[in-house]
Parts: C-alpha cells; sequence; structure tokens
C-alpha cells in the first residue's frame, strides 16, 4: 500500500512540475542568451558612444564578459586619463560611471586617477544626501543610483568610503519614499517620518531606488544574507521567531551612525510590495536601462532573502522582452539612450553582472544567499555551470548527534544541500526534539529540523511546520511550505510563493491552518 501511494506521489510531483514549468525558461548560460550577449558585443565593437559614461559602460560590458584585453577597455581608460583635469564638468551619470569602470581591477587604472573621479563625484552630492542635476536643488533617483553603485564598487574592491555620505544617502532614499511604497524621478522630501506623495513613478525609479536603498543597507550590515529583513519589523510578537540573532560575517561594514534600521527595513518592505503590484517588463521608454537597474535590485534581493533561484520569472520576462524588440539589423537594442549604451545597458543585464560581482565579494564570508563553493571540494563536479559537492548523505536519525555535538559546519553543509538528508522513520523522543530544535537559534539547525520532519511522512508535524512558516529566513518558510506539501498530498499547496510578501505569507499560514483543522479538527497549532 504503502509503494502505492509513493508512486501516486511522485508521479503526482512530476506533473505537477511539467505543468508549472515555463516553456521558456534560461540562464545567463543558456543558448539563446549567450547568442544575444554575443549579438550585442559586435554592436558595440562596431560603434562607440561619445560621452564619458557611455564609454566606460561599454567597456564594463566586455569585462563582465571576460575581455579585458578588448580594444573598448583600452578606449575608456585612455578617456577616463584624458578627462581626468575636467571631472567637474562631467555629469553625473559619467562620473559615476568612471567610478565604476576604474574599479575593475582589470581597467589598468591607477589610484591618483581613481581618486580623481571619486573627489569630483563626492563633492557633488547635494545637502540633502542625493545626487542630481547642478542647476536643481533636488536630488535625482536615476542619477543617485550611479553614485550609490559607485559607493559599492569602491568599497568592494577595498577603497576607503566615508560612512557620513553614505548615511546621507539612506536618509535622502528614506525621505523621498512615498506612502505607497514608491519612488519618483526628483525626490520629494518628506519633512516628517511619513512619506509624501512622488511624481514621474515608474518601476524603472523604483528599481533604483531599491537597489541603492539595498547597497546602502548591505554597506552598512543592517541586513544579513540569508534571513529575511521584511518578517522582522511590524510582524506580530506571535509570529516572530526567537532565532533572528545576528549572524557574524568577515566582510568589512560602515559604521551606519544614525540610520534608523527600521525606518530601513520598512522602506524596502513597501518598495518590494509597491513592485510587486506594478511590476511589468515594458517600461515603454529606455527599457534596457531599466533592465539595468532591475538586475541590480532583484540581484542583492536574492542575496539578502536568501532565496536565489536558477531561472528568476524577471529574468526570463527580461530576456524574452530584448529578444522581441532586438533590432533584427544590428543585433543590438535601441531604447533611449543610443544604441550602443542601450546594448551595453542589456548585456550587463543578460550577464547577471551584479550577481557576479556579489558571487566574489560575498564568497569570503557570508556567500552568496549562503552558498559559494562547497566546503568538500574533494567531491565536487561542474552542473549548469556550477560547482556542486555530492553530498556525503546521512540518515534522519543519526542528525541528532551532529546537532549535540555541535558540528556547526556539517550542518551547515545538510543545511545548503537537501541531497544529504537521508528520509526515514524518527522515534517519539527524536520528533519531540526536532520540533523545539524548529525554534532553535541557528537558521541552519533550524532548517535541517524543519526538513527531518517533513521527510517523516508523519502529519502530526504539521502543526510545527506551519509555524516554521514564521521563521525570520526565507530558506527555513520555504522548506516548511514544501514538507506541507508533501504531508498533506496537497498540490501546489497553499503557499508562500516563493517571492513572497508578509501579507502573503500571513494568508498561506491562515489557510494551511484550515486545511489542517479540517482533516483535524482537535489540533493545536503553537503560532501564540
Amino acid at each position: 500500500m504503502a509503494a502505492i501511494r509513493w508512486s501516486y506521489l511522485v508521479a503526482l510531483v512530476s506533473w505537477q512540475l511539467a505543468a508549472s514549468t515555463p516553456v521558456c525558461a534560461y540562464t545567463k548560460n543558456s543558448p539563446e542568451v549567450v547568442q544575444l550577449i554575443q549579438s550585442g558585443l559586435r554592436v558595440i565593437e562596431k560603434q562607440t558612444d561619445e560621452r564619458l559614461g557611455g564609454k566606460c559602460l561599454l567597456a564594463l560590458a566586455y569585462l563582465k564578459n571576460n575581455t579585458p584585453g578588448h580594444p573598448r577597455v583600452a578606449e575608456a581608460l585612455t578617456a577616463c586619463q584624458q578627462l581626468q583635469d575636467q571631472v567637474a564638468e562631467q555629469d553625473v551619470y559619467s562620473n559615476g560611471l568612471a567610478v565604476i569602470f576604474l574599479c575593475e581591477p582589470q581597467s589598468g587604472s591607477s589610484q591618483p586617477l581613481l581618486s580623481a573621479y571619486v573627489d569630483g563625484l563626492m563633492k557633488r552630492q547635494k545637502p540633502h544626501g542625493g545626487w542630481g542635476y547642478a542647476a536643481s536643488s533636488s536630488g535625482d533617483t536615476s542619477q543617485t543610483q550611479y553614485a550609490a553603485l559607485a559607493l559599492w564598487a569602491l568599497h568592494e574592491h577595498g577603497h576607503k568610503v566615508d560612512a557620513t555620505v553614505v548615511q546621507r544617502l539612506t536618509d535622502w532614499l528614506i525621505r523621498t519614499q512615498g506612502p505607497d511604497g514608491s519612488w519618483g524621478y526628483q525626490g520629494v522630501l518628506s519633512e516628517t517620518s511619513k512619506g509624501v506623495e512622488q511624481f514621474d513613478v515608474t518601476c524603472t525609479m523604483v528599481s533604483a531606488a531599491m537597489g541603492s536603498l539595498m547597497i546602502c543597507a548591505d554597506l552598512f550590515g543592517l541586513l544579513r544574507p540569508g534571513e529575511t529583513s521584511y518578517a522582522l519589523v511590524n510582524t506580530p510578537e506571535a509570529l516572530r521567531l526567537a532565532g533572528a540573532a545576528e549572524t557574524k560575517s568577515l566582510r568589512r561594514t560602515l559604521h551606519a551612525g544614525p540610520v534608523d534600521r527600521a525606518r530601513l527595513v520598512e522602506a524596502l518592505r513597501l518598495g518590494d510590495y509597491w513592485m510587486k503590484k506594478n511590476y511589468q517588463i515594458d517600461a515603454a521608454n529606455y527599457d534596457s536601462y531599466y533592465l539595468y537597474a532591475l538586475e541590480r535590485y532583484r540581484s542583492f534581493q536574492e542575496v539578502l532573502d536568501g532565496v536565489s533561484p536558477e531561472e528568476p520569472s524577471w529574468y526570463n520576462d527580461g530576456v524574452e522582452h530584448l529578444r522581441k524588440v532586438r533590432n533584427a539589423e544590428t543585433g543590438g537594442w535601441s531604447n533611449g539612450c543610443g544604441e550602443p549604451v542601450d546594448t551595453a545597458f542589456s548585456i550587463l543585464f543578460l550577464l547577471r553582472s551584479t550577481q557576479k560581482m556579489l558571487s566574489v565579494s560575498l564568497a569570503d564570508g557570508t556567500l552568496v544567499s549562503g552558498r559559494g563553493l562547497p566546503r568538500n571540494l574533494a567531491t565536487a563536479t561542474m552542473r549548469n555551470g556550477k560547482i556542486v559537492a555530492d553530498p556525503t548523505r546521512i540518515a534522519i536519525g543519526d542528525l541528532m548527534g551532529l546537532i549535540d555535538d555541535e558540528a556547526t559546519e556539517r550542518i551547515s553543509e545538510l543545511a545548503e544541500d537537501p541531497r544529504a538528508l537521508i528520509s526515514g522513520d524518527v522515534t517519539p523522543q527524536e520528533a519531540l526534539r526536532f520540533e523545539q530544535l524548529v525554534r532553535a537559534k541557528s537558521a541552519d539547525v533550524r532548517l535541517v529540523a524543519v526538513r527531518a520532519l517533513s521527510r517523516t511522512g508523519n502529519l502530526d508535524h504539521a502543526p510545527v511546520l506551519i509555524y516554521a512558516l514564521t521563521d525570520p529566513d526565507r530558506r527555513v518558510v520555504l522548506a516548511a511550505r514544501d514538507g506541507l506539501v508533501f504531508l498533506s498530498c496537497r498540490f501546489p499547496g497553499f503557499g508562500p510563493e516563493d517571492e513572497f510578501t508578509d501579507p502573503e505569507r500571513f494568508d498561506a499560514i491562515e489557510r494551511w491552518s484550515q486545511w489542517l483543522r479540517s482533516v483535524r479538527p482537535d489540533v493545536a497549532i503553537p503560532l501564540k
């Protein structure tokens, strides 16, 4: 009977996966994407841009594609050298992009050259903390994002960054957010703790601001990779898990000073909620510029949320859009910034350029989404362009010994690779202990405990898995959701989705609770 039930379950899962898989799912290594990238590179090999920022952007496309010796890189370096004494005459876009380019180790830059452009950018910061046109007192969300990205590039490449500059930038971003979570083109400053209406609001501006605010949060170390930030503010105490403790990182961070972490997190939560409601891939104008901002925002979000899907829906949308609007004759893109620049923006999006830099910068401490080079390289193999270690598998019954011995490195390995845990029965005493560990201080221990309970196949553990949906670590939430789907034999279940918001999380908790009470009327769900 058990074998029949299992066969039915496998068939049902396979059918559900086949039904829910997109017809076209892309990664940066997909043949269609590689073809688009190569087509774009051929365009910018034939065409250049007269602006300093344009030249630097074209050079970045080649650097991110691992072609540092291309003439476009030398062209950008020469332009930076020739204009070194005219930094004050460059606009913020060119100044910021020059800093980003010159930070690259393979740009051929020197410290005095980089310092000249950094000084010029710092002098352009306005008293309120944003950057914008020289003739205007207001800050410009579009221009400010390139200053933010330049600050992050400086920090990640080991250059000194003035913390007060980032503190003022953070304050400006928070104070120019509308009450609905949006940002406009020219930021309207709020003089109180409440947001004020913004104008010329678009997905482009919200992506630019969200990416910039996440950069600030990352520079200050205020958000912990692998642990959702949005659940830590305005979450009912009954739904908070005792485990959102500080996690140590080897990465350097700046002093946050007067920055209010609660306000920053709330701004991110509101911005993410706005984007979820208003998201569209066609920006109508400056599409490629938008996609580069979107990739930056989503890449930081993946790290901070701890959820990094192989083929994210927004990336698939972007690839499909670029395939649709590409110039069939030239092979490039032209949607507002000039074909060379728009093509470079498109290439940087397709290459997942921000994700690539994050994967390098986080590798010495926290790693991207808790993932990086596997600890056991002796069993590592290449799969889909990634280094993956074949896990040393362990039975659920043997897991408790590791936890009791505080074998944190081995537990982290188990948390990183779901394949390492073998399904099986547990004793009542072990089950009780696992239920207690769902409230442990360590997120890795909570994650492993949730997986262990999920794989017993015992519906008695459903209440604890519903409780685990309140966890501050998104990995734990998604593991609990998958466990409930398995235990209930309900496909696709009641959520939440991978990229969930708090309202969606609470809705999923309520729906799973209603289902459990329908099959176990007397059950107690430990949410309070």
